[in-house]
């Protein structure tokens, strides 16, 4: 498909210099890696917890040098909101196509988060950036989730767009924010921890209306009956309407006076070269 563009997400910090030359070798022509580098050296790796910013540098560098088309998404916080600038020319210097800076719409019930090390110890804190404008999700919203999932319209980004997305394992989603839900840890402790089981129970409904982790699989059907099969074309209408996803409903839903959905984290989108 000469038309067809393939996006790669990617934290950037595995894999070696050979690896990187022949990604860029073997990508269609519409491409682009984006790398999440969420500060400098000295501020990177408080929220990409175990990179090497250095690493992560070198490895970009490689893959644009060998012909690969990169962009370098970076999340704005507290800790690292004075480095933007820096940051983008430095992804200018280095060869970038293009530098996104947003801010995240992943606070949930406060605004300040602990990040522990592996004795449990609280070692700095997460906060978004003081200029940061999302909406963020409040006790209130959470008390009332149900209702908010209810009422809301779910105008959804992928069939706007034509994309689908594909997880490590091979499965074949409309968006990563579906892919993503077996891998979110649930704290059961926590207030959001019903929501979080929720979310977990619609997913396996989900797959299993799909035919079953076997028939979204890339590794065992071709993309193309996966996405043309009758109940890939027809399920989603029901979870949009009569049976809605929560997932859906907090990633697509249009609700712009309860909070920030991520379709508006982006703040800025430069173009380098």
């Amino acid at each position: 498909n000469s038309s067809i563009a393939i996006r790669v997400h990617t934290n950037g910090s595995l894999r070696n210099a050979k690896w990187w030359t022949d990604l860029a070798k073997v990508m269609p022509d519409n491409h682009s890696v984006i790398f999440a580098i969420d500060g400098l050296a000295d501020t990177h790796s408080l929220y990409r917890i175990g990179t090497d910013f250095n690493k992560i540098i070198d490895n970009a560098k490689t893959f644009i040098s060998a012909g690969g088309k990169a962009e370098w998404a970076y999340i704005r916080f507290l800790h690292n909101e004075h480095q933007v600038n820096e940051a983008k020319l430095l992804a200018s210097d280095i060869g970038f196509q293009t530098f996104v800076m947003k801010d995240s719409s992943r606070w949930v019930g406060g605004t300040q988060f602990p990040v522990y090390n592996n004795n449990n110890e609280i070692t700095h804190y997460l906060e978004p950036s003081q200029y940061s404008e999302i909406k963020f999700i409040d006790k209130s919203v959470i008390d009332n989730y149900k209702q908010v999932v209810a009422s809301t319209k779910i105008d959804c980004y992928s069939l706007k767009s034509k994309e689908i997305y594909i997880t490590a394992q091979g499965l074949v989603f409309p968006c990563c924010w579906l892919g993503m839900i077996p891998y979110a840890s649930i704290d059961h402790e926590a207030e959001l921890a019903g929501i979080r089981r929720e979310i977990l129970k619609q997913y396996h409904e989900l797959v299993e209306s799909l035919g079953g982790n076997d028939a979204i699989n890339a590794e065992q059907r071709s993309i193309k009956d996966i996405i043309n099969s009758d109940a890939y074309q027809t399920v989603w209408n029901e979870y949009w309407t009569t049976n809605k996803l929560i997932t859906c409903a907090r990633s697509c839903g249009v609700m712009p006076d309860v909070f920030s959905t991520p379709k508006q984290q982006d703040i800025t989108v430069d173009k380098l070269s």
